[in-house]
């Protein structure tokens, strides 16, 4: 509903589901929320509004509430925000701001714990790092700990890991303990340069959908999946409808 646009971001409660910002072209970003309940197919409607219009903001929800932080404004001043906004995913509304990121960051994606959220760093300066929040409390995210390396592509659970899906590594993390983050395996269709796919989990599997590479400059309907709880290399699901980068996706419980 609404203008098409991209570089949104995307977060479910397990039963609603809501796409945040984004991109709509002419260097115009958007503050739109939509929403749609995960288990009735059709249009999204309108939710309500961001507390501040940006793209590429990142971030994930419990059962009541969503967090979605940072993001990009074309030609502000500063370009890169540090800025979180939450909304009461059953109430319709304006997002209201809930706290500064450590770091000014874009592209960036979350994972919860249904306490915890842990986001991941994108488009900062430091791009390894991770903050974490406390979903009830409002206040400045915390410092969780580093990546090994970081690709844009967007986080899983299962509600004790998070494992992180974009480029040629994949790596996860113990929602609940913080430090860096370790290993978990290789994504078989893109190879190294894969970037700006759509990742969700239905709190077991893991799906990676979409996104491009470099090296022919291409967009893909690959699809892979693994396993949240078995680290290993991923493997191919089927493929999309459509090639698409810049996406977002998410589940219902």
């Amino acid at each position: 509903h609404g203008p098409g646009r991209d570089a949104v971001d995307s977060t479910s409660n397990g039963t609603r589901g809501l796409w945040l910002g984004g991109y709509q072209g002419g260097g115009v970003v958007n503050a739109q929320i939509d929403y749609v309940t995960c288990a009735t197919v059709g249009n999204a409607s309108n939710f309500g509004n961001l507390s501040l219009a940006r793209q590429q903001t990142g971030g994930a929800a419990n059962v009541t509430r969503a967090v979605t932080a940072g993001g990009y404004i074309n030609g502000a001043s500063p370009l890169t925000q540090e800025r979180m906004d939450y909304v009461t995913v059953a109430t319709l509304g304006t997002a209201q701001i809930f706290g500064n990121a450590s770091t000014r960051r874009w592209g960036n994606h979350g994972v919860t714990n249904d306490t915890r959220i842990v986001f991941s760093t994108g488009g900062a300066n430091t791009a390894s790092l991770m903050d974490y929040i406390t979903i009830a409390t409002l206040g400045n995210a915390q410092t969780f700990g580093n990546f090994i390396s970081m690709n844009d592509g967007g986080f899983c659970g299962d509600g004790t890991r998070g494992v992180h899906i974009g480029g040629a590594n994949m790596e996860y993390i113990t929602i609940a303990t913080l430090g860096g983050a370790t290993n978990f395996g290789t994504m078989q269709t893109y190879g190294s340069n894969a970037y700006a796919g759509g990742v969700c989990g239905d709190g077991s599997r893991g799906v990676h959908t979409g996104g491009a590479i470099n090296s022919p400059q291409a967009s893909h309907v690959n699809i892979d999946y693994i396993t949240i709880a078995t680290p290993g290399n991923s493997t191919t699901f089927g493929n999309a409808f459509y090639s698409r980068y810049s996406q977002q996706s998410c589940s219902g419980g």
